[in-house]
Parts: structure tokens; C-alpha cells; sequence
């Protein structure tokens, strides 16, 4: 087997690397090998798009959209996802909904969870509520500026009267 490998050697790879590889392919107790075979088959709901990447597929549907917006994280799933009728699937497509709606957090990247979403949620809502509390603020500064402003007019207008009053008065 091997020396039938070693005549089919690619020229740019040296005789040594090239017999190694050969003894590595040919272990078929391979323990890597086995445990992403096992982890490929676990996997539920896996992507149907093939070598094309979500960027371009992402890219495609907004050259589709009317409007020109980018799809929501959850059309670009179901589009990912879609099946072709006639062929045999090893897994049912029927639970997509619920991991869709159901809290997992699928199509955000690595390592985010669900705490860290409502964490940022909350975070947005505390800074809207932060917003608005300033908006209120110099809406009521303006409005008491105003308000003094137009006790300062009063206050020179009734002092005017007065003065003229007084002058008016026999000394």
C-alpha cells in the first residue's frame, strides 16, 4: 500500500513527509478522526448551503428585498436550512421553529449566550431610559429658564408701574 502511495507522491512533497502521511492515513484508529466523525453526526439542523458563506448568501437576499435591508439573523437561518424535497435527510427539519424562537441564539457568533444577550438588552434599555431622562431634563431647564425669564419682564414691568406711580404722586 505504502510504496504504491510513494509512486503516486506528489513531487513537492519530500519522500519522508510524504511516507508519514501514508502511515497516518492508513491508521484507521485514528482517535481525532473518530471523535469529529462522531461530533458531524450529532449535529442537528446543519446548514445546506453547501461551500457558499452566509456573507453572500446574506448579500443575495438583500439583493432580493425591494427595500435593499439586510435579512433578520432568523431568515438567514430558515434560508440555510432550507431542504431539498425528495431527498432523504438523516435528521427532521421539524423542531427549526422552536430553536428558532425557543432561546437559542444561533447565527450571533461563538461563545454568546443567553445571559450576555439580556445582559446587552438591558444595558440598551437602562441607556434609552438614560436618554430619555436628559431629554426630560432640558426640557424642563428650558422651560424654567422661560418661566424666570418672564417673571424677570413682570418683576421690570411692575417696578416700572410703581415708579411711575410714585412720581406721579404729590410730594
Amino acid at each position: 500500500m505504502q510504496d504504491l502511495g510513494l509512486m503516486n507522491r506528489p513531487k513537492n512533497i519530500l519522500v519522508d513527509d510524504f511516507s508519514q502521511m501514508l502511515r497516518l492515513w492508513s491508521n484507521k484508529d485514528v482517535e481525532r478522526c473518530l471523535r469529529a466523525k462522531e461530533i458531524r453526526m450529532s449535529q442537528k439542523n446543519t446548514h445546506t448551503a453547501g461551500p457558499t458563506s452566509f456573507a453572500i448568501i446574506r448579500e443575495e437576499m438583500r439583493n432580493d428585498d425591494p427595500n435593499k435591508e439586510l435579512p433578520s439573523l432568523t431568515k438567514v437561518f430558515e434560508r440555510t436550512r432550507k431542504r431539498t424535497e425528495g431527498r432523504s435527510y438523516l435528521d427532521t427539519y421539524d423542531d427549526t421553529a422552536t430553536k428558532i424562537y425557543d432561546g437559542y441564539l444561533r447565527l450571533y457568533g461563538r461563545g454568546v449566550t443567553k445571559k450576555m444577550m439580556e445582559n446587552m438588552v438591558e444595558k440598551t434599555q437602562l441607556l434609552e431610559m438614560r436618554k430619555e431622562i436628559e431629554e426630560e431634563h432640558q426640557r424642563k431647564k428650558a422651560e424654567l429658564k422661560a418661566m424666570h425669564k418672564d417673571f424677570d419682564n413682570k418683576q421690570a414691568n411692575f417696578e416700572a408701574t410703581m415708579r411711575s406711580i410714585m412720581e406721579k404722586l404729590p410730594i
